[in-house]
């Protein structure tokens, strides 16, 4: 997988969106940044790639809490991969 890092500008482009449209998946979970270099928080393709799925899966359809609740799951395991994403 490549490992190289990209800013929400490149990733907004990605998805066709906004970057405010980004940041609100982001304060949803939805997509999280890899690691931050100062102020900048920067994404891997696999961070791009699971946001894809969650919202090709019409995950964005869910309310905040089931989202919430879904990451939540995934973080402690309790998801296979199959079911997280």
């Amino acid at each position: 997988m490549d490992s190289t890092l990209i800013g929400l500008d490149e990733v907004s482009k990605i998805f066709g969106k906004t970057i405010n449209q980004m940041r609100n998946y982001k304060s949803m979970g939805i997509i999280e940044p890899s690691t931050k270099n100062g102020n900048k928080e920067l994404y891997s393709k696999m961070d791009v790639e699971n946001a894809k799925k969650l919202l090709d899966q019409n995950i964005i359809k869910m309310n905040l809490r089931q989202i919430g609740m879904l990451i939540t799951q995934k973080r402690e395991g309790k998801l296979n991969e199959r079911e997280a994403l």
